[in-house]
């Protein structure tokens, strides 16, 4: 940023979020954590920072895990408004997930009951899978004839989690 202030005196120089992968090129307003006043003989003016209110953290400012596969990045990014529910939805086409089991009934996945809804419960990854609890790595195609009007919820208990209706993946797979 002493580089940035120095070859642009008298400006202003921005703070972006280190999830955007170019900060050179094209960055979004939300991305933008604030700026700061550059003084005329080039440096950093501290004290006239401005925090930018429609900022949104992405996933390494918010201390998410690491992602572990392609899956993970789209939920991350998903989840965080960095990217859109599409590429979640198209990461998952090709993907296995770690389904939660029927306890006592391994191979059968478990269905549990969401306000008069089905839902299914799947991990990204077996690391994400709480410690003792039985689950079986499924492909996401074969969950499709027990998908629809079903939500399916990713990584509960371990940041990002998002619920998914069913119906989005029956209209993306189907195709």
């Amino acid at each position: 940023m002493r580089q940035q202030a120095r070859a642009n005196p008298g400006q202003w120089i921005y703070s972006i979020d280190p999830d955007i992968g170019d900060p050179n090129g094209q960055v979004p307003g939300w991305a933008i954590r604030g700026g700061y006043p550059t003084t005329p003989d080039g440096q950093i003016d501290t004290r006239g920072y401005r925090a930018n209110p429609n900022y949104r953290p992405g996933p390494r400012t918010l201390g998410l895990p690491r992602p572990t596969n392609r899956v993970e990045r789209a939920l991350e990014l998903a989840a965080t408004g960095y990217g859109p529910k599409e590429n979640l939805l198209r990461a998952l086409a090709d993907a296995e997930l770690c389904m939660l089991t029927v306890p006592g009934q391994p191979g059968h996945v478990l269905v549990a009951d969401e306000a008069g809804r089905s839902m299914l419960v799947g991990y990204t990854s077996p690391t994400r899978v709480p410690a003792g609890t039985s689950y079986l790595q499924v492909p996401v195609r074969t969950l499709l004839p027990g998908l629809g009007g079903a939500l399916l919820r990713l990584n509960p208990g371990t940041p990002p989690t998002v619920t998914l209706p069913g119906d989005d993946l029956v209209r993306l797979l189907g195709q």
